[in-house]
């Protein structure tokens, strides 16, 4: 276990910064022989590659704030380069069940990247993506906030209730999904474009959840998705077996208005579930094009409650 949390003084937040300055690939390196390792309670950021890079299985990374100093809220004065969090090998957890274990992925090119055939059953829960401290107020990563890739399987972003739920802001994809062997992820409970609050608006510079390159038996599920440039849930043509459900697209938590100025949803090929049984209905509000869109697609049934 690398803690420090254990240091005298420690009540919720950081006491002991680590600082690149641009000129180290990485702030922390997880190899797969340090299996089942705890990093948990520092403020880590400009770091030229990532701020903590893993391999290996089964760690945590819990408590961090990454991109952002001791305050939680001013950024390091060099932003971190590929990815804050960069992750390979099976069943680490980034965040956790517990306010606790959140930590803030801020200030860098990419927020969390999984990637790589071979890795599985990661989990992303419970953290501050691209906002600060408070959840409300954007710390943006330049690109994605989460990035799945290149085979991963089985990652989870969110989980069963709100409380495993992440907040995402982003200047390109809240989470994009890419690969044809990239299978079986599940997005749920995220609060993507909103602040934590669930009332603040945010930004999501892209689109909010994008499949692409073929991913298959995804499920996206009741994330509120909101104040995005471009679609609100984007699956590419080759993409197969995922299931859309019981998400709210262009509002939040109390349905007030918060912008998708593209398509709500948007599938391009059949073979896709979008269900509208209940208790799955969406809530979809859009600024301009269409508001769904699913292109030969399954849905289970048609829906009173698809608002415009």
């Amino acid at each position: 276990m690398i803690d420090a949390s254990s240091q005298p003084g420690y009540v919720s937040q950081p006491l002991i910064e680590v600082y690149g300055g641009g000129a180290v690939a990485n702030g922390f390196r997880l190899a797969a022989a340090s299996d089942s390792t705890t990093l948990r309670g520092f403020a880590i950021g400009g770091f030229s590659n990532s701020d903590v890079n893993i391999s290996g299985d089964n760690h945590t990374v819990a408590g961090n704030y990454f991109g952002v100093t001791r305050d939680g809220v001013t950024a390091f004065p060099t932003r971190t380069g590929f990815a804050s969090v960069y992750v390979t090998g099976t069943g680490t957890v980034i965040g956790g069940a517990l306010v606790a274990d959140r930590n803030i992925i801020a200030n860098a090119q990419n927020g969390v990247i999984v990637d790589g055939s071979g890795t599985s059953n990661i989990t992303i829960s419970r953290n501050f993506i691209g906002v600060n401290l408070s959840g409300n107020a954007v710390a943006l990563n330049t690109f994605d906030g989460v990035r799945i890739q290149n085979g991963v399987t089985g990652a989870i972003v969110g989980g069963p209730t709100a409380a495993y739920g992440n907040v995402i802001a982003s200047g390109q994809d809240g989470v994009q999904i890419d690969g044809e062997t990239t299978d079986g992820a599940i997005v749920r409970n995220n609060l993507i474009g909103v602040g934590a609050d669930g009332t603040t608006a945010t930004t999501i510079g892209g689109s909010g959840v994008v499949l692409w390159g073929g991913p298959d038996s995804t499920v996206i599920r009741g994330n509120i998705i909101g104040n995005v440039t471009g679609t609100g849930i984007w699956l590419d043509g080759a993409s197969l077996t995922t299931t859309i459900a019981g998400n709210l697209l262009g509002v939040d938590v109390l349905r007030n208005p918060h912008p998708i100025q593209q398509n709500g949803i948007l599938i391009e090929k059949q073979g896709n579930r979008l269900d509208h049984r209940w208790p799955h209905w969406h809530t979809i509000a859009t600024s301009s094009l269409t508001q769904a869109s699913a292109s030969g697609s399954r849905q289970a049934s048609p829906s009173r409650r698809v608002s415009t």
